[in-house]
């Protein structure tokens, strides 16, 4: 994509004290990762810029080596770029409006979550780009991509996650640890369309917390009881060994309601004493 520029980029410090009399020129300056938050892209974009000789003008301080130069960008020349390539920069009223992938993902292992815990970046953006269970996330794309806030509220919308209402999102082990299940477990409810709702980017799975929460509340109803989740953390057992004993005759007796398994409190109780 070809960049408009109104002066030649690697112009020094003379050149811009002789030149820039403008009373009406702001000539604050900017270092590279300010100036990159107000045209609304990355450091990296800054930089490929300056190899290529595209993007705003600086003014290049220091001497040869690397780590003596400092790159400042005036702000005048920002508003002049920003304002004749806008295909390339979101202003900052517009930024509010949408999340990077940096606030939905995480750039490795060491980084710190984003809004969708430790999918990794390239995971996400190939997941919203391409799967057609996002295509209605509005989308800006140019040297960053961006993601508008409220087509992705919508869509979760549709899934039944009001993500208003989302602390955060469980990795499928976190959510078998906070259900006491097998990740197993989990994956077979996934393939039957049961069990507690979860979204996915691609092949990573996630569970909304609250979600899950309201999930164990709703599926042990009965006053006085347990269902398989609370039965298995009473007697401190996997929902697989509660389901062994049911198969072979053992454990606390227990009911079926509704297609879900129930124990009652004095049934586990009675239990928990013949085992000591």
């Amino acid at each position: 994509m070809e960049l408009k520029r109104n002066q030649k980029n690697n112009y020094h410090n003379n050149h811009y004290n002789n030149n820039d009399n403008n009373p009406s020129h702001d000539k604050r300056l900017l270092d590279t990762s300010h100036a990159a938050d107000f045209l609304g892209v990355n450091i990296s974009t800054m930089i490929g810029w300056r190899k290529e000789k595209k993007g705003p003008a600086f003014l290049l301080l220091g001497g040869k080596g690397k780590g003596n130069r400092k790159y400042l960008y005036p702000m005048y020349k920002l508003e002049e770029f920003k304002r004749d390539n806008p295909q390339l920069c979101i202003n900052r009223f517009d930024k509010d409006k949408y999340y990077t992938l940096d606030d939905l993902s995480t750039r490795n292992a060491n980084s710190r979550p984003g809004k969708f815990g430790k999918v990794n970046r390239s995971t996400m953006l190939k997941s919203l780009t391409s799967e057609p269970q996002w295509a209605n996330v509005k989308k800006l794309e140019g040297s960053r991509h961006y993601f508008e806030k409220e087509s992705l509220r919508r869509c979760l919308l549709e899934k039944g996650i009001d993500d208003d209402k989302i602390s955060h999102y469980l990795s499928v082990k976190e959510a078998a640890l906070e259900l006491d299940v097998s990740v197993g477990q989990l994956h077979a409810w996934r393939r039957d369309g049961t069990g507690p709702t979860y979204i996915n980017f691609g092949t990573v799975y996630l569970y909304p917390l609250e979600l899950l929460k309201q999930y164990t509340v709703e599926h042990e109803p009965i006053k006085g009881g347990f269902g398989e989740h609370g039965c298995a953390r009473e007697l401190k057992v996997s929902i697989d060994t509660l389901r062994q004993w049911r198969k072979e005759g053992k454990g606390p007796r227990w009911c079926e309601i509704d297609g879900e398994i129930y124990y009652t409190e004095d049934e586990v109780k009675r239990f928990k004493n013949r085992q000591k």
